[in-house]
């Protein structure tokens, strides 16, 4: 990966991206972004217009828009819809986040999806899950809840320990 070999950037004026950031090639980045400190971001990557990306790892083929990503790792191919904040986690490959979901503190199975309105903190996913719309999944800072088998997660359901 080099600084910015074929990175196309929509709007210069709107874009910041720090000058330890790592571009890879056929990078998009629409306006209204900032690629702060300490981030690489890989081939194929599309950030549309609103991200604020710090200190972070973006796999090839992922898509964000108007999201907040910090200290956490994406693998590849993963959908980030707008408004998301994942912050201290490790995302795997395949996987789709719908709008106003927080992710903290957290590991992500390969091939998961996330519904809308979704709160996740101190998890550990470990296999491919269905999370539904409004789901709250919680634990205190010196436990983590584990999902261990693949799981179907129902709208409005709360986890808690």
């Amino acid at each position: 990966m080099s600084k910015l070999s074929n990175v196309v950037i929509k709007d210069k004026n709107t874009v910041y991206i720090a000058k330890d950031a790592i571009l890879g090639k056929n990078v998009i980045i629409y306006p209204n972004n900032v690629i702060d400190k300490g981030c690489q971001i890989a081939d194929n990557v599309t950030l549309f217009s609103g991200n604020i990306i710090s200190n972070s790892s973006i796999g090839k083929g992922c898509k964000l828009q108007s999201s907040i990503i910090e200290n956490s790792t994406l693998e590849d191919c993963c959908l980030i819809a707008p408004f998301c904040n994942i912050y201290k986690s490790s995302l795997h490959q395949n996987i789709i986040i719908q709008s106003f979901t927080t992710i903290k503190n957290s590991s992500v199975a390969s091939n998961t999806k996330i519904g809308k309105f979704v709160t996740i903190n101190n998890t550990i996913i470990k296999e491919p899950t269905y999370i539904g719309n409004r789901v709250t999944i919680v634990a205190d800072k010196k436990e983590k809840v584990i999902i261990e088998k693949q799981n179907i997660i129902k709208e409005n359901s709360i986890i808690k320990k």
